[in-house]
C-alpha cells in the first residue's frame, strides 16, 4: 500500500487560547476553549481520517503566523520537525505575529480536503508568496496532497 502526502490543517471555528509564558493573564481569540480533553497533535496527525467533522483541542508552541492577513498560525507537535496548522476564515480571527513562540491552547473542527496536483500547487504557491517565501512545484506530489483543516 503506498502512503498518501497529506498536509494537516485545523480550521478553527471555535477558538484559540494563547497562553503568555511571562505574563499570569491568557489572551483569547475568539470564543475559548471548552472541556474537552486536549489531544497531543501527533496523535492528530497520526490519525487525522478518525478525527474528520470532529472537534478537536490540540496545545503547542505558536511557530509560525500568517504574516499577510493573521488568518492561520502553525503550532509545533510534541514530536521533533513535526508541526500543524490552524486557519480560520480571513478577517474571523486576525493572529498576531507577536504570539510566535507562545504556548496555544486551541479547539476546532477538522475537515479533509483532497487537492489534485495542479490546485495543491496553487494552493501551495499563494501561501509561499503570502509569506515571502520561494515556491518549489517539484516538491509536490505528483497524485496530488489532501489537505486536513
Amino acid at each position: 500500500m503506498r502512503a498518501r502526502p497529506v498536509l494537516f490543517v485545523l480550521l478553527l471555528t471555535a477558538c484559540l487560547m494563547i497562553a503568555t509564558a511571562a505574563n499570569a493573564s491568557d489572551r483569547v481569540f475568539g470564543k475559548g476553549v471548552s472541556a474537552n480533553d486536549t489531544i497531543l497533535v501527533s496523535e492528530l496527525l497520526d490519525n487525522a481520517d478518525q478525527y474528520v467533522g470532529e472537534t478537536v483541542r490540540v496545545e503547542g508552541t505558536v511557530v509560525g503566523c500568517c504574516k499577510k492577513r493573521g488568518c492561520w498560525i502553525e503550532l509545533a507537535s510534541d514530536r521533533e520537525f513535526e508541526k500543524i496548522m490552524l486557519k480560520v476564515d480571513d478577517g474571523e480571527i486576525v493572529f498576531p505575529l507577536e504570539i510566535i513562540g507562545e504556548t496555544a491552547l486551541v479547539e476546532g473542527v477538522v475537515e479533509a480536503i483532497p487537492m489534485d496536483h495542479e490546485r495543491a500547487c496553487a494552493y501551495l504557491e499563494h501561501e509561499a508568496e503570502c509569506q515571502g517565501e520561494k515556491f518549489d512545484k517539484t516538491k509536490v506530489p505528483a497524485e496530488g496532497i489532501t489537505f486536513y483543516r
